[in-house]
């Protein structure tokens, strides 16, 4: 049975104290974490068990390897009643070749994961939603990038390897148009393991590595 975590657990052995006035919308920091700690909040069986009970589709559930989002019939079998449903063999095949799945706002999908948002909205005092990230393999899911909102990432399960840059545009906003990407070395290039939290601000620069192994985050 997994314990519900709140918002000082997640940045722990940091205080809430320290990160919102040193890092939120300010700069990216890594926190080391033990090894474990996350397992709680969503594990393979629980989302072995999501995606066997509800319909997803793209652009709930998507997969993506190399940069480049997987096309729909590769892993969707045809629309019956208007709503396709989950090949089993082709979703496994396409993980098998090194694609990335994501799964948006789970924390619909999953209680203690909902818990755990629900809490992070009374300490932002902001909406909050939380994304899954699953790889096995080598391949990239997401190219270099930016995003408009802030992003607090946890690995939950196997490790990933991490570039994060500094920004180009200082606060972006939803639909801005993403400039030349940077071309000096990474601000931080690194690991992130089981256990771990990144934070990265919105508008910095970030790409992940999956390590040939299965990560969850």
């Amino acid at each position: 049975m997994g314990v519900t975590m709140d918002f000082d657990q997640v940045i722990a052995p940091m205080g809430r104290a320290e990160f919102l006035r040193d890092y939120w919308d300010k700069s990216f920091v890594r926190i080391p974490g033990t090894a474990g700690r996350f397992a709680g909040l969503l594990g393979w069986d629980e989302l072995d068990a999501i995606l066997e009970q509800h319909r997803l589709a793209p652009p709930r559930l998507k997969l993506f390897q190399n940069g480049q989002a997987i096309e729909p019939q590769r892993f969707l079998t045809p629309a019956m009643f208007g709503v396709p449903r989950l090949d089993a063999g082709g979703l496994a095949a396409c993980l098998a070749q090194g694609a990335t799945l994501i799964l948006d706002d789970v924390q619909e999908l999953a209680p203690r994961v909902q818990a755990l948002m629900h809490g992070f909205q009374d300490v932002m005092r902001t909406d909050t939603y939380a994304n899954l990230y699953a790889s096995w393999h080598g391949q990239n899911g997401f190219d270099l990038h930016w995003d408009a909102v802030p992003a607090l990432v946890l690995q939950m399960v196997g490790r990933k390897r991490w570039q994060v840059f500094g920004p180009t545009r200082k606060h972006p906003l939803e639909g801005d148009e993403q400039s030349s990407p940077p071309t000096g070395a990474p601000m931080w290039d690194g690991i992130l393991e089981d256990g771990d939290t990144l934070y990265i601000p919105r508008g910095w620069w970030h790409v992940a590595f999956p390590m040939n192994e299965p990560s969850l985050h």
